[in-house]
């Protein structure tokens, strides 16, 4: 936003605009390196926290629904056994090798940054949705992953999170995508990130040029009405339009149905 000139009167030109042509605004909270909740360093805790902060500032300042935000993580040794077995049915995760109270306590940092970001999203009127993270890694632990995962952030956390689904995330762990959908519970979702990969690794690729059966997935979504937006996530220009194109072409196929 600094970048850009964003935080001035440009976003409340972006909020004005957006009104004015009913469009719902979201953003992404920083991920770069350096920035990360569930870190047991002080001073990476801090720089987070105040990065956070001014994320939720200027989701406010534009009017934004809500703000996208990955949970927790930390850095371990390289394992390659976990790298080989990658796309296997039935593999061994990173999570199976870390110890549990490196794990636990992982977990228990990332509740506690986690609470944090909600409240100050509630004095802004931003709600959290929380990205659901891949297990393609072989050296960062990273949580939340899976189903269950999210089942326990909403316990501990409460009704003020919500998610948003990462469907080249979710195919990391080997769950079909409705499956995955079914557990964390449609009405939780807030918003999307489309994109497929061959679960080997997280690669971004337009919608139907993985593995993914995004054909089920539209089929879903069209017949349970759900209404959570679908968002393409692309590394280009050139793989966003294919994507919209795409996604655009499911539109059609539904409307031809009514």
């Amino acid at each position: 936003a600094n970048q850009y000139g964003l935080k001035g009167e440009t976003a409340l030109r972006l909020r004005d605009m957006a009104q004015a042509r009913g469009v719902t605004l979201s953003i992404h909270a920083p991920y770069d390196d350096g920035i990360s909740f569930g870190d047991p360093r002080a001073e990476v805790n801090a720089r987070t926290r105040q990065q956070m902060e001014d994320c939720l500032d200027f989701a406010h300042r534009i009017g934004a629904r809500y703000i996208t935000v990955h949970g927790g993580s930390v850095e371990l040794e390289p394992d390659y056994e976990v790298k080989a077995a990658l796309g296997q049915p039935n593999r061994v995760t990173l999570r199976d090798k870390a110890p549990k109270a490196t794990f636990e306590a992982l977990k228990e940092r990332t509740y506690k940054d986690l609470s944090w970001f909600i409240a100050e999203g509630r004095a802004r009127d931003v709600a959290i949705a929380l990205e659901n993270y891949h297990d393609f890694s072989f050296f960062r632990l990273r949580y939340p992953i899976l189903p269950e995962d999210f089942q326990e952030c909403k316990q501990v956390l409460g009704e003020e999170l919500f998610i948003n689904f990462d469907t080249g995330h979710a195919h990391s762990t080997g769950i079909h995508i409705l499956d995955f959908m079914n557990q964390i519970g449609p009405e939780n979702i807030l918003g999307t990130h489309l994109h497929d990969n061959h679960q080997l690794g997280d690669e971004h690729l337009p919608i139907f040029f993985g593995t993914i059966d995004f054909g089920a997935f539209f089929q879903a979504y069209h017949q349970g009405e759900w209404q959570f937006p679908l968002n393409i996530e692309a590394k280009d220009q050139q793989d966003l339009m294919i994507s919209w194109h795409l996604l655009q072409a499911q539109v059609l196929a539904k409307s031809r149905t009514e």
